[in-house]
């Protein structure tokens, strides 16, 4: 009974760590964020606006026979913008964004700058992204930090 308690557990938190998950990580700065939103939307694998919550909390006050007291009530509205001007704004970002960034001339292909938190060798590191990512190239490694 306690190992099917065990199995449960782990493959709803599996379930539930998957639909919560992303389309585009947090950690790509510098306008790749955009791109890649950009290019999802244009795939089509992102078909709509992310909603965003706002909670907001009213006191009011009420008197009891005993003493006052403050009742606190917490409303929490969704303000979810329509797709098309969602996809409107990350557009005309990615377009800037793409207008700045550094190209190689002959794929279109965005420079990007990965910088590894040391706890693979660089080595092993240029090895595993060019197995996951064969169309990735690789052109300068400063082995200096």
């Amino acid at each position: 009974m306690r190992t099917h308690t065990v199995i449960f557990t782990v493959a709803l938190s599996a379930i539930a760590f998957s639909v919560s998950a992303k389309p585009v990580p947090d950690n790509l700065g510098n306008g790749l964020d955009k791109l890649v939103t950009n290019n999802l939307i244009q795939q089509g694998k992102i078909i709509s606006a992310p909603s965003t919550g706002q909670t907001s909390v009213t006191t009011s006050p009420t008197k009891s026979t005993k003493k006052s007291a403050a009742r606190s009530s917490v409303t929490t509205t969704t303000s979810t913008q329509s797709f098309n001007a969602y996809k409107t704004m990350i557009a005309k970002q990615a377009t800037s964004y793409a207008s700045r960034a550094i190209t190689e001339t002959a794929t279109g292909n965005y420079l990007v700058q990965i910088m590894p938190n040391g706890l693979v060798p660089l080595i092993t590191l240029n090895a595993t992204m060019q197995a996951t990512y064969p169309s990735m190239s690789f052109h300068y490694f400063d082995q200096s930090y």
